[in-house]
């Protein structure tokens, strides 16, 4: 699992990218357990991590962390070169 931002993240398996919200959900006794909540499946990285972009910055203009234009476009910018910096070494 790779963690894109706190609520965001993508794993793969052998035949796509998924880009989901992790929960963590308490199994017998004291261990928890990483569940995958609002999956949508890839067939690349890069256009999982464009989804997980628009996912991301949809949340924090919900949740009124942006709130002008300026912010969200600025915010998009920050987002884009911090995701490209995170997959860069998986470019082949």
């Amino acid at each position: 699992m790779i963690k894109l931002t706190d609520k965001i993240a993508i794993k793969a398996d052998e035949h796509q990218y998924i880009l989901f919200r992790p929960v963590q959900r308490r199994v017998q006794g004291d261990k928890t357990k990483t569940l995958m909540k609002n999956p949508t499946y890839h067939t690349t990285l890069a256009h999982a991590v464009k989804n997980a972009l628009k996912t991301a910055m949809r949340e924090k203009v919900a949740d009124g962390t942006l709130t002008t234009l300026w912010d969200l476009l600025t915010e998009q910018q920050r987002l884009q070169a911090e995701f490209e910096r995170l997959i860069e070494p998986l470019d082949m």
